[in-house]
Parts: structure tokens; sequence; C-alpha cells
């Protein structure tokens, strides 16, 4: 079991890069669009409901993704609690996003983690 989920975060950290660095449309500004497309409106299209779901997958692949690593690493890099939603994570992200935009250039992996460091500390 410890193989495979060490196996899982070598992959994820290895891909993150990568994958990050491919476009430069995966980062923080990308994130922050897509996490504010208005769908609730009535008069969104096609594409604003497609960005709003991305950006929601994400997120809350984002809040398995810190817990991958907190057990992996067997050290907290952010202390999200149980019950967070999607929804909640997503404001947060969007919040931090909004009140650092020096930092929306970063990757959306990296974007997101500082977003849940910033609002779930871990104490000393």
């Amino acid at each position: 079991m410890h193989k495979a989920l060490a196996l899982t975060l070598a992959v994820a950290v290895a891909v993150t890069p990568a994958i990050a660095s491919a476009s430069n449309t995966l980062d923080g500004n990308h994130l922050l669009k897509m996490c504010t497309s208005r769908i609730d409106t009535g008069s969104s299209g096609m594409k604003e409901a497609f960005d709003y779901g991305v950006c929601m997958g994400f997120i809350a692949g984002s809040l398995d993704y810190v817990q991958l690593i907190n057990e992996a690493a067997k050290k907290n890099i952010t202390c999200v609690p149980d019950g967070v939603t999607a929804g909640q994570a997503k404001d947060i992200v969007v919040k931090y996003l909004q009140n650092n935009p020096e930092k929306r250039h970063e990757p959306q992996p990296l974007v997101t983690i500082f977003a849940f460091q910033d609002a779930f500390p871990c104490s000393q």
C-alpha cells in the first residue's frame, strides 16, 4: 500500500511541472478566470459552464492531492479540516488569487496549495 502511495505521489509530482510548463495558460490567472465564470446568470454559454466545471474538478482534486501529499510525506503541508467542500475550497482559492495578484503566474497546483496553506495553516 505504501509503495503504491509513494508511486502515485512521485508520478503526480513529476507530471505537474511538465503539464504546467507545457502551456502558460495553466497558471493562477487561468484558474481564476475559470473559477469566476458566470454560470449562475442564465446568460452564460457552454464555455463558461465548461470552465466552471473544470475549475471545480481541479479544486476537488487539489483537496485530495493535499491529503495524499500529507500522508506520503508524513508531514502536513497544510491542515485542511475535514468537511471542507469543493465549493468552499474554490472560494478560498479565488480569494487568495484576487488578494495576491503577484502569485497568479505560478502553476495552478502551486497557487492552490498556497491558498490552502494561507487559509488552513498547521499549528506548530
